[in-house]
């Protein structure tokens, strides 16, 4: 079948701006709920710096899984081959991928996209709530934050019929929606080389610099926030001092 394809491309600042809220408003909702509502706020070994060490580790380990989820939903709901799926590392965003090459009905893809986020975000962080333990709800708070992406193309998806047809873009937040020759709507605008160049240099540019920059409220919230945390460590570690 001869296929006619419509590029649907994501803004990677507005992805990231959002990823912040993803990460404080759960943050603030799960701490909220182990200081009032469930058991006090511990750490799940009992020691606060082990718990440390072994988020860190579990955290990068999540993140790899996470791809390897979105590769597992291509294949149970889109009936992908291992073939048809490719992993990247787009080092200017700061992000791995996962891409799949084959089209899927929107149905599927929607089942791919949200898999990664329920299974090493929402789940684990409902978990984590309820037993108390702090430090992971700030993990699994990052996890959710990580699915920022993933959220925004889930929603644009879910607009769609179910039975459309979507094949995964292979680098970038975006994805082409297929049509078979001749049968596309009257709305329907052909993907061009330049929409793809543009799109490849776009995932060559980092999102903090630039014309890109001015858009980023995101990075400027972080820094701020970075800088009222250390500061309230470097008071702490003062007080300790001058008490002992």
């Amino acid at each position: 079948m001869e296929i006619s394809k419509q590029l649907v491309k994501f803004d990677t600042v507005k992805i990231i701006n959002f990823s912040l809220i993803l990460f404080l408003v759960p943050l603030v909702l799960g701490l909220a709920l182990n200081i009032f509502v469930f058991d006090a706020p511990k750490p799940a070994t009992g020691v606060y710096y082990l718990d440390a060490v072994i988020i860190v580790f579990v955290c990068v380990a999540l993140i790899f899984m996470h791809e390897g989820l979105h590769a597992l939903g291509f294949m149970l709901f889109g009936k992908a081959k291992p073939k048809d799926i490719k992993f990247g590392l787009a080092p200017k965003q700061g992000m791995l991928y996962c891409a799949c090459s084959k089209p899927m009905t929107a149905s599927s893809y929607m089942g791919a996209l949200i898999l990664p986020v329920l299974v090493t975000g929402i789940i684990p962080f409902v978990i984590v709530t309820v037993l108390g333990n702090f430090m992971w709800v700030i993990l699994f708070s990052v996890m959710i934050s990580g699915g920022a992406g993933d959220f925004v193309m889930f929603d644009s998806v879910r607009k769609l019929k179910p039975s459309q047809l979507i094949m995964d873009h292979p680098k970038a937040p975006a994805y082409y929606l297929i049509y078979e020759k001749g049968r596309e709507p009257k709305d329907f605008t052909e993907v061009t080389q330049e929409q793809e160049r543009e799109i490849e240099e776009q995932m060559k540019v980092s999102p903090f610099s630039g014309k890109n920059a001015k858009k980023s409220w995101a990075m400027k919230l972080f820094k701020v926030l970075l800088f009222l945390s250390l500061s309230v460590i470097a008071l702490a570690i003062i007080g300790i001092l001058l008490i002992s």
